[in-house]
């Protein structure tokens, strides 16, 4: 299962690493019981995407619910060097599409294939659009990193919505969780100003 998927990565996070309790947060079917069984903690393309292994299921669901509490409710799969975040609907999951949840653009979307296809086919050959690798590299490149990116992703310094540039020269080495927390922050509280008001005040707590 996944064996094609499994050839292209290059380090999987230690059970040290990971406390071993199970998540209690949703019900699995038996398919994703085994997927997060055989991939949960692997990293592909030196973590350009990483798979989340079970315990960090609750709190990634947590963060896509409070950011976008019009979604249903997800099962995150893992996320990419962006920190976008890759999920599916718990009722169907091994059916339904993956859906894409963008906090640097402050949307979600489908990516017109469910999870098996996601992982089979459509990441090892559309990797490269959907990863964006050249700016994956060109950070690479430009910043003393260790790869794999396993536990670390980036940052927008400017957020998009805030007038930052999509660049390597507005991007730094984070937390994943840390970002979603302030980018989760920052959007709601300038999800409902007028176009061209301009942006002061805004207070960000950060959460142990």
């Amino acid at each position: 299962m996944f064996e094609g998927f499994k050839e292209k990565c290059n380090g999987k996070i230690s059970l040290s690493q990971i406390a071993l309790n199970e998540c209690s947060c949703h019900g699995f079917s038996n398919e994703m019981k085994q997927l997060f069984f055989e991939i949960g903690g692997y990293s592909f393309e030196n973590g350009a995407f990483y798979v989340f292994a079970k315990r960090e299921i609750c709190e990634w669901a947590d963060a896509i619910k409070f950011l976008f509490p019009s979604a249903d409710t997800y099962i995150p799969v893992g996320r990419d060097w962006l920190n976008r975040l890759y999920a599916v609907r718990q009722e169907n999951d091994f059916s339904s599409d993956v859906i894409l949840f963008s906090h640097i653009t402050d949307e979600f979307f489908s990516l017109g294939v469910n999870i098996r296809q996601f992982f089979d086919s459509f990441l090892i050959n559309e990797y490269e659009t959907l990863l964006d690798m050249t700016i994956f590299g060109e950070f690479v490149a430009s910043n003393d990193i260790t790869l794999p990116l396993i536990q670390s992703g980036i940052q927008m310094k400017i957020p998009l919505f805030l007038g930052g540039d999509y660049s390597v020269a507005n991007m730094e080495l984070v937390d994943p969780k840390m970002d979603w927390d302030i980018v989760t922050q920052l959007l709601l509280q300038t999800r409902e100003m007028e176009v061209g008001q301009s942006v002061s005040g805004v207070e960000i707590v950060l959460v142990n």
